[in-house]
This record gives structure tokens, sequence and C-alpha cells, in this order.
């Protein structure tokens, strides 16, 4: 993943502009000083320091720390080669057999309204009309919507498994790619995003696609909250 630190340095070096895809590894990793050509292989650039003094290591470490969910987004508009690029970024997620089972719906005026309007009617039909209303105004003023599904394989379980898993994986790199270029993100998978409804509003069939979720997006209003996280040392278990 490339950060603005790391970003800064590439276009320093003429090997990237604001507006080009920010994943090529070949011509981007080759072009930077003291990097041999011949095996642009992110496992061997990772420890190489940069012009900075910065290694590709801690550029990463620093994108995958830094990143929050941010919940309020200014009402500026993320330009379209932004999204764009995320998405570039998103297809290179690791999936089983390169099922490449992902796709992002890029929604619109009229169907972020429509979505908008589904789930205040689930809070009203719970019984939560403030909270029904207040969740309406905030769903439509948000710009940026991805619906992000994965294709189903009803016949074969563990590949649905697989693919569903795969898709995950997109959609943090989607998040990080943003991130990287300053945009804030939420991943929502609240009830409406299951329903048959928004299916037919984003215009995919349940039977052949289930929905990951939708990811918002936009400049951030505030930034997001930087939560407590278990120790490596909680979660990493030697097994002789």
């Amino acid at each position: 993943m490339i950060t603005r630190a790391l970003f800064r340095q590439l276009n320093a070096h003429g090997t990237q502009t604001a507006t080009a895809p920010i994943f090529r590894s070949r011509a981007v990793f080759t072009s930077l000083p003291g990097i041999p050509a011949k095996n642009p292989r992110i496992s061997r650039i990772a420890t190489r320091a940069t012009k900075e003094g910065e290694t590709h290591e801690n550029a990463v470490f620093e994108a995958l720390k830094s990143r929050r969910t941010t919940g309020d987004f200014t009402d500026d508009i993320v330009s379209d080669e932004v999204v764009t690029r995320a998405v570039e970024a998103a297809r290179w997620a690791p999936n089983h057999k390169l099922t490449e089972p992902w796709k992002f719906y890029w929604l619109g005026g009229e169907a972020i309204e429509e979505i908008s309007k589904l789930n205040a009617a689930l809070l009203e039909a719970d019984g939560k009309p403030a909270k029904a209303k207040a969740k309406y105004e905030r769903w439509r003023s948000i710009k940026g919507w991805l619906v992000v599904t994965a294709r189903r394989s009803l016949d074969n379980p563990l590949m649905e498994q697989e693919d569903y898993a795969a898709t995950c994986c997109a959609v943090q790199n989607l998040l990080l790619a943003l991130h990287s270029e300053g945009v804030g993100t939420k991943w929502t998978t609240g009830a409406v995003t299951r329903t048959e409804e928004v299916a037919k509003v984003v215009g995919y069939d349940l039977n052949e696609e289930t929905p990951v979720g939708i990811v918002w997006y936009g400049v951030p209003a505030r930034e997001g909250k930087s939560l407590r996280r278990k120790q490596v040392t909680d979660i990493l278990i030697r097994v002789p």
C-alpha cells in the first residue's frame, strides 16, 4: 500500500502523478533509487530504505495502523479518479484459484435516496420513528457509496466461503487505498444491506451474489477514534 509519504516520494522521482493508478508495482518500484530493476518483488523491497530514510515496511504499517472508521464526512466530493484507483487496489486482493468474486456497485443519488428510505422504513417498522428520521437524513447526506458483493457458489459451500473471505480482503485494500489519499471510509453491514429490496435497487440477484456491505467514503469531518486492540502476545500462539 502506498501511503502519503511514499506517494510524495514517487512523485518526486517522476514515477507517478496524482491521477495515475496507485498499483503499478513494476513501473513504480523499479524506478525507485537503490532498488534493482531485475526483481521488483515486494518481499525484497520491503526492507530497503527510501531517500527519506523510511522503509516501505514502515509505510505499509503506518497505513494499516492509522486508518480509522469515519463516522462523519464533509460535503466535499471525492474525485472519480481517486475511487477508481481504490477499486484498482481492491482487485489485487488474494483469492483462491483467482476466482475474483467481487463486484463494486458505485451508487448515484437516486439509489442512495432509495436505500436511505428503505433503512428508515425498517427502523419505523421496529418502532423507532425518531431514529428512522435521523438515520434517513444522515444516510442521504453521504455522497460516496459503494455496495460490495461476492459471487455465490450454491453448489460449493467451501468455495462460497473462500470467495466471501477474499472479497473482505478486497474491501480492506479499498479502505487502505482511500485512506492513503486522505479519504475516510465506513464499512457498514446493517440489516438493510442484506434485503431483497436493496439488491433490486442496486441491480444484483441475491441467488448469484451475496452482499458484503456498503462502503461510505468522503473527506472526514473529524478523525476516527483510536480503539484499544489486543496485544500481539494475546493473539499469537506458537505451536511446536
